[in-house]
């Protein structure tokens, strides 16, 4: 039908003009001194995580899911600085799924760290400190309906195992019930 159309190629050409026609630069988080960012660049689908070590100096690309996934479509959902900014926890989901998992860069070495934490959906991480910092992870064996309401939030530690994180707040935690 679209091809029929008799001014289909002037549409498309302003549909293409219009479209993703500049550079988007959003989302400033700080970590000590250093900004940490998104941006997408004209003809780009997804956002990069961006860094800049000082304010004048020039900007460092840190993850770009489009590198990541091969044939899965990866996407960069969230991502949260340390307090200095040595590190930055992020969440990537595949698929279009929407349902993160936890990554952390190490900054200063450029190093992808081992933790590995699912049901991160919503990026709610708060550091403590460069080592520690609590996050709200969904249930991984909920059904649908009542998936939300078993989230919780934990403590994690670097080089700690996930699966072994304690439950700070949500059910089951303090002797709450857990249904």
């Amino acid at each position: 039908y679209l091809d029929g159309l008799p001014d289909r190629a002037e549409i498309l050409a302003a549909i293409e003009r219009y479209s993703g026609a500049r550079i988007l630069v959003y989302n400033f988080k700080l970590g000590g001194e250093r900004l940490f960012y998104l941006r997408r660049d004209v003809g780009d689908n997804l956002p990069r995580l961006m860094m800049r070590p000082q304010p004048d100096a020039p900007e460092q690309p840190l993850i770009n899911p489009t590198e990541l996934g091969g044939d899965v479509h990866t996407a960069l959902d969230w991502f949260a600085p340390s307090p200095r900014g040595r590190k930055v926890a992020y969440g990537l989901s595949q698929g279009g799924s929407e349902q993160s998992t936890l990554h952390i860069l190490d900054i200063e070495t450029g190093t992808i760290l081992p933790e590995r934490i699912s049901g991160t959906d919503f990026g709610l991480v708060k550091w403590l400190d460069e080592e520690s910092f609590l996050y709200n992870r969904l249930p991984a064996n909920r059904d649908e309906t009542n998936y939300y309401n078993f989230s919780g939030t934990f403590l994690h530690q670097l080089g700690n195992e996930p699966d072994k994180d304690p439950l700070l707040l949500g059910n089951g935690a303090h002797g709450l019930p857990v249904d």
